[in-house]
């Protein structure tokens, strides 16, 4: 199994060839909404609604076959989404910050994936790698720069779904 995280909106003008055949034939793909709209354009899709289709139809090694092809989108402090298997889809959502504990972004869709990887690993349902992972994203977010907390993290694993 291939997962990839698009990682920046410029990585479809600095490898455009390179970062489309990864879209093509990983299992897992990651990304931001603006992310999305950048490789469904570079891939000449009207919609990343589209884009998304093409994806998880083009499970070529069929090596997820417990959900099929795996597509997460992010989108800050909105609901992110995950499309898989032959269309299906749901929609997770990021805890609130309180304005004055929000210190960074930077790291967070990293460590999402991160998260939602290792749920993932564990055969967790992917709603639960999802909560996983933005509970993680949760705790970089209150951190300048992409740094460990100086303290255990605030949940428990046992409270995810």
């Amino acid at each position: 199994m291939v997962a990839f995280n698009i990682s920046g909106v410029y990585v479809c003008d600095m490898v455009p060839d390179t970062l489309q055949y990864f879209v093509e034939h990983c299992d897992i793909i990651f990304g931001n909404k603006r992310e999305f709209e950048a490789v469904a354009k570079l891939m000449k899709f009207s919609t990343v609604k589209e884009l998304i289709q093409k994806i998880l139809k083009n499970n070529i090694y069929k090596l997820q076959k417990v959900h099929g092809n795996i597509v997460i989108i992010t989108d800050g402090a909105n609901p992110g989404q995950c499309h898989h298997g032959e269309g299906e889809y749901f929609e997770f959502h990021v805890m609130d910050v309180e304005e004055d504990k929000f210190k960074d972004s930077i790291g967070a869709g990293d460590v999402f994936v991160g998260g939602f990887l290792a749920g993932l690993l564990e055969k967790k349902p992917l709603d639960w790698c999802a909560t996983l992972g933005w509970y993680i994203a949760n705790e970089i977010i209150r951190q300048t720069g992409c740094t460990l907390p100086k303290r255990p993290p605030v949940f428990d694993l046992n409270d995810i779904h």
